[in-house]
């Protein structure tokens, strides 16, 4: 059951070069905008913002971004969030990190 909210809970992968101070702040800055906004400052009890690095390998560091949402609204918050990130990221020549997918080849059972 819900507790009066809902987490809006995402990662967003960046190349290992990525300065990660200053995307923490851009994450940051672009989840206080949105909450601020009148379309969305109903809808979020806490900004998103950049919570900490996760995972990194050569190609990517995942960096997980949180915040508190009225029940059922994390969805929407989660996508407009991500929406906002890549462009900001877009403008900002950022590059977004690669995660590896494990090549797995279908076997055949044997008789």
């Amino acid at each position: 059951k819900t507790m009066g909210y809902s987490m809006a809970r995402f990662t967003v992968a960046v190349a290992p070069e990525t300065d990660i101070d200053k995307v923490s702040k851009l994450i940051d800055k672009i989840g206080l905008s949105l909450a601020s906004e009148d379309d969305w400052k109903d809808k979020i009890l806490e900004a998103p913002h950049f919570i900490m690095m996760g995972e990194f390998t050569a190609t990517a560091v995942s960096l997980i971004v949180s915040g508190k949402t009225q029940p059922s609204d994390q969805w929407s918050v989660v996508a407009e969030m991500r929406r906002r990130i890549l462009e900001k990221f877009e403008h900002e020549a950022i590059t977004i990190g690669t995660i590896p997918v494990a090549n797995v080849t279908p076997t055949r059972k044997q008789r």
